[in-house]
């Protein structure tokens, strides 16, 4: 019974949890160009945490942790990855502890850096590793904003001063692109309600239009390029000529009507249209 109740109370988390609002404003290969610098540097600064204290970490220590890894690393790190270097440095937090609350370590984990490095196992490493997809893209926004923060809090951990200022830049650069994606892309969503409403007719709308436009020009005295120009408008289904006629639709009166939109024409698009 207890299972089951367990078992109730983890599927509402979940559902939720899948339909948490994602952003994707990058391509799969627009992620890479921030995603493997990020990487990259970070993966450097743990190599050279690790050199920098290499005479703290006795040689059996290293040797014993390669000897279990597939494929092999040599004991020197020179050949490890991203993922290598996390996993030794989290497994012997002790070798770079000085006692009494002193450590190695900086900044805000100081005294415990394992949330840190764990967080960006999951977030980070296993995330690249894994190759989660999605339609969009495989980071979402969030994801790549969370991405540059851990990377920043890592170096500052290790203390290491050579990757903070690129890092820094990376994530003023991400979060510079992310904001003028967000502001195109709201600026493109409200051009298309826009453009959806200016002009717009239905199939039965645009029937009476036309025949609204060619009545009015059978009335009209000949000036033929201002006939023309009036054909070209309705073809064209301008917007102003559009709502002119909309405003008009009540009218019962076929002639009353005409007249005012020829009025209404003159005014808005400044000519001279003369009635029979």
């Amino acid at each position: 019974m207890k299972e089951k109740v367990l078992a109730t109370r983890k599927k509402p988390t979940n559902a939720l949890s899948s339909q948490l609002p994602q952003r994707f404003s990058f391509l799969p290969s627009e992620q890479d160009a921030y995603v493997e610098p990020i990487l990259g540097f970070v993966e450097k600064s743990f190599y050279r945490f690790i050199i920098k204290h290499d005479q703290r970490i006795p040689n059996k220590t290293k040797e014993n942790f390669v000897s279990r890894l597939n494929p092999q690393r040599k004991a020197d790190f020179s050949d490890a990855d991203l993922s290598c270097l996390l996993s030794f440095i989290t497994q012997n937090l002790s070798l770079f502890k000085l006692g009494q609350q002193q450590t190695l370590f900086e900044g805000t984990y100081k005294t415990d850096p394992l949330p840190l490095f764990e967080s960006f196992k999951v977030e980070a490493v296993n995330h690249k590793k894994l190759g989660i997809a999605h339609i969009e893209g495989r980071w979402n926004d969030e994801k790549l904003r969370r991405l540059s923060t851990l990377a920043l809090e890592i170096v500052i951990c290790l203390g290491d001063s050579e990757a903070f200022q690129p890092l820094v830049e990376i994530k003023h650069k991400l979060e510079a692109e992310l904001a003028e994606r967000m502001i195109m892309k709201r600026r493109k969503r409200e051009g298309e309600d826009y453009n959806a409403k200016r002009g717009h007719l239905t199939n039965v709308e645009y029937g009476e239009f036309t025949d609204f436009a060619l009545s009015l020009v059978s009335k009209l005295e000949k000036n033929e390029e201002q006939v023309k120009q009036v054909i070209r408008m309705a073809i064209a289904k301008n917007e102003a000529l559009v709502n002119i006629w909309r405003s008009l639709i009540t009218q019962r009166d076929e002639d009353a009507k005409i007249k005012k939109f020829v009025n209404f024409v003159n005014i808005r698009f400044n000519l001279v249209i003369i009635l029979k």
